[in-house]
């Protein structure tokens, strides 16, 4: 059928598996008109950052907020966040939980210290490293925007994973698969 399948699985805390299909609507629906009831009304053009390392995520979602006249950088995990933020402004990010090298979690954490500490945070690399090396230390780039929105987009939908992120400095939280009214909704609310 020309899709595409995945799984991601952490022992004892459970498997989400991501089906994707290129399906089309019957011949007799393709010639109806599409509702556009849920378009963003504000008509402003936002530079987003998303952070998305699984493909067959990626392009789809990356498409929508394209039609829907963002600007959008994708980013693969979270350490890519970090130096991209470093080189560009952006509006919003839109940051996967799962990542290679860095989650998303983590990079919204140190996002959120390098805020908080005019653009900058210190953290060690190693126990290793004598002190007063410069390489001990890795830095975090100053956000050019104040407290850039951070939404949450992932497959996790478990008890408690909600307040998790919003502790650890996302604004808000989308589950996988993202409609596209709720992901404009979250869009017109934190990126005004």
């Amino acid at each position: 059928m020309n899709g595409s399948i995945s799984v991601e699985s952490t022992p004892g805390e459970g498997s989400t598996f991501y089906i994707s299909l290129p399906l089309g609507l019957p011949e007799q629906y393709a010639s109806e008109p599409v509702d556009t009831a849920a378009k963003d009304t504000s008509g402003s053009k936002l530079r987003i950052l998303l952070a998305e390392d699984d493909p067959s995520n990626q392009m789809p979602m990356k498409l929508l907020l394209e039609k829907s006249g963002h600007e959008v950088s994708l980013a693969e995990d979270g350490q890519q966040v970090l130096d991209m933020l470093k080189e560009q402004d952006f509006d919003c990010i839109l940051m996967d939980i799962h990542m290679p090298v860095m989650d998303g979690v983590e990079a919204t954490q140190r996002i959120r210290n390098a805020e908080r500490e005019g653009g900058v945070a210190r953290e060690r690399l190693s126990d290793g490293e004598t002190e007063g090396s410069e390489s001990q230390y890795t830095r975090v780039p100053e956000s050019p925007n104040p407290r850039i929105p951070i939404i949450a987009l992932t497959a996790y939908a478990m008890d408690g994973d909600r307040e998790r992120f919003l502790e650890a400095g996302m604004n808000d939280y989308l589950a996988k698969p993202v409609h596209k009214e709720d992901l404009e909704r979250a869009l017109n609310k934190y990126c005004e």
